[in-house]
């Protein structure tokens, strides 16, 4: 990983070795432009994020480094290590008794200046989020780790921005003869780092946690994960999930049955909030409270305007409620909302989840008997989707989500292999209790369907 972003950069020790100044380096030097996938838990932060800035600051106290993470905060967690070491390393010191902190100038979590002969005002290294600002006009080198969550990457707006902001600020400041990478795990076929992959004049780097023959652990890898961590992660997290967080591949974004691609999200100038009638679908959780792997209690909630259109807001659950806890969570969502009217599936004992629900809140909950198999009933959901009757919208409570057990979008493309289900039945009720009885409109062009036309909807 080192090699493959240091190799042709003026901070390339096989060119430092011809040269008696490392700024004598730059003309023997490239622009180091890199991309690579590496998979979770094979120190990737450590050997990219904290020993390269260490290297580099330790051969050239005048450079000007970028960390880029998600969020600043994300960036300033491997700046802590950097800055701990320049300050108590004594290895460190022997090797580069040059390399000292400058506390005078500046020695933050978000910014450090080491002592340099350059008087810049500019931070020695700096810290920043994708969507932050970077002191200076120019850098030496840009180390962008994990910029884009699942969340970001999934949101065809926000990976757009990404996109942009990398190619048309990050990359620009990057000096002749730097390094601007960008590296983490892969999230979609189409993600920053995807995207950067094919990108000409970036050379591109995939690791696995496997070898090309199958066997676990890869040479390219600096650490090779033991076989029975990889193997307890395969059965744990399944094959879609383990493939893409230790694999680096990407199978088609939409599972076995429900395609992403169905799914189409709004914004929120997108959705007429002065014109809703709002509705929940519950899915009670099991009672199985002691299992390894419990259910959640989910509520799903979202609305209904006056031309027939329906959007999902939100998807709130947890598998730590009971029947108090969600009954309660669905009043709390109902007195910002006053839903119209309430689908609790019952099934064997979830019977009594809305008899709970009709007798302690006075919501207009009813009892929604379950007879088509899920692989059925979902793919009827999906039909509103796919044809837009039914957007989600983007920001909304749960849609997307760090867990990936509990999410919608998750589990909407992991279906029908994923571990849980609980917020597709959720949501599924939800529609029910929307168009329960409703006949929409027909659709005419330029009028009933103008809305969703002119909508900036992110397929």
């Amino acid at each position: 990983m080192v090699r493959h972003v240091l190799e042709g950069s003026r901070f390339d020790p096989e060119i430092l070795k011809q040269v008696k100044r490392p700024r004598d380096a730059i003309p023997l030097s490239q622009t180091a432009y890199r991309s690579m996938w590496v998979p979770i838990e094979h120190a990737k932060t450590t050997w990219i994020s904290v020993v390269i800035p260490l290297w580099i600051l330790a051969v050239d106290q005048e450079t000007k480094i970028a960390l880029i993470g998600n969020r600043a905060e994300d960036a300033q967690k491997p700046m802590a290590v950097v800055k701990w070491h320049i300050e108590n390393n004594q290895l460190l010191r022997a090797d580069f008794p040059e390399l000292r902190p400058d506390f005078k100038a500046g020695w933050s979590d978000e910014r450090i200046f080491v002592e340099r002969r350059d008087r810049s005002k500019d931070p020695s290294t700096q810290t920043s989020g994708i969507t932050g600002t970077i002191q200076g006009a120019r850098m030496d080198v840009v180390l962008g780790d994990d910029v884009q969550n699942r969340k970001r990457a999934l949101s065809d707006t926000m990976n757009h921005a990404d996109q942009e902001n990398w190619q048309e600020v990050i990359e620009n400041r990057v000096v002749d003869g730097g390094i601007c990478a960008t590296y983490g795990t892969l999230q979609t076929a189409r993600d920053l780092i995807a995207t950067m992959s094919r990108s000409p004049g970036y050379r591109h780097l995939h690791l696995s946690a496997y070898d090309t023959d199958g066997r676990y652990g890869q040479k390219g890898a600096p650490i090779w994960m033991p076989r029975k961590r990889l193997k307890l992660a395969r059965k744990r997290q399944g094959e879609r999930r383990f493939a893409r967080k230790y694999l680096n591949k990407s199978k088609d974004e939409g599972g076995k049955q429900l395609k992403a691609k169905w799914l189409h999200f709004a914004e929120y100038g997108d959705i007429p909030w002065n014109d809703l009638t709002y509705f929940a679908g519950v899915d009670p959780a099991t009672g199985e409270a002691e299992s390894s792997n419990p259910d959640e209690y989910v509520i799903a909630y979202g609305a209904r305007d006056s031309r027939g259109y329906g959007y999902v807001l939100g998807v709130r659950g947890s598998s730590d409620w009971g029947l108090l806890e969600g009954t309660k969570q669905l009043e709390l969502l109902n007195r910002e909302r006053s839903f119209r009217r309430v689908a609790v599936e019952s099934v064997s004992f979830q019977v009594a989840a809305k008899q709970h629900i009709w007798a302690e809140t006075g919501i207009p909950a009813y009892k929604s008997n379950t007879t088509k198999s899920k692989a059925v009933r979902f793919e009827t959901m999906a039909g509103h989707f796919e044809i837009k009757r039914v957007v989600i919208f983007e920001k909304g409570e749960g849609i997307f989500g760090e867990d990936e057990d509990e999410n919608f979008y998750d589990q909407w493309i992991d279906f029908p292999e994923g571990r849980h289900d609980d917020r597709l039945d959720a949501v599924e009720k939800l529609l029910e209790a929307m168009f329960l009885g409703y006949s929409p409109p027909e659709a005419h062009e330029g009028d009933t369907r103008e809305l969703l036309n002119t909508a900036t909807f992110m397929d």
